[in-house]
């Protein structure tokens, strides 16, 4: 159960940490 919980966890982090980089690539260009 706790091993489903940290595959979980690692992918939304892997979103969240795309999501960031796309934003700053946004605010880069500014």
């Amino acid at each position: 159960m706790m091993n489903i919980f940290r595959i979980v966890s690692t992918d939304t982090n892997k979103l969240l940490h795309n999501k960031i980089q796309k934003l700053n690539q946004l605010f880069y260009k500014f």
